[in-house]
């Protein structure tokens, strides 16, 4: 009898194991690729990573869609974040507009400068992109 009750108790146990083990499992893999898809999108949609090199040297790194005539759109990102972070976004605002996306100084693939980290230079910066 007591055989038995550690028995069923070492299969509920395991079975409560097994659950959480498979929901951890699922919310892991969900959040190492939600944005594949994204990502995938954006770029079919004909989006482009590019760099350009500032007179200071700097170099800022921005992604471009196609050039489709539309008027341009330019994204700025907030903190913590690059201009990949858009992809879900980006094929529908390509249908309207010729979309820049850049990543600010120290974010992304863009350098950061000391001497260009400020609002005055970031404006400048992003003013004078191709």
């Amino acid at each position: 009898m007591k055989r038995r009750k550690r028995k069923r108790t070492f299969i509920i146990l395991g079975a409560i194991l097994a659950v959480v083990l498979l929901v951890a499992g699922s919310y892991f893999y969900t959040n190492m690729t939600y944005m594949e898809k994204p990502l995938k999108a954006m770029r079919h949609a004909g989006f482009t990573e590019k760099q350009v090199t500032l007179d200071d040297g700097t170099v800022i790194n921005y992604g471009e869609g196609p050039a489709n005539g539309n008027p341009p759109l330019l994204l700025i990102h907030g903190q913590g974040m690059t201009w990949e972070d858009y992809a879900k976004t980006l094929p529908a605002l390509s249908e309207r507009f010729h979309v820049f996306a850049v990543d600010c100084h120290g974010h992304g693939e863009s350098e950061w400068n000391m001497r260009t980290s400020n609002s005055r230079t970031r404006s400048r910066t992003i003013s004078s992109m191709p």
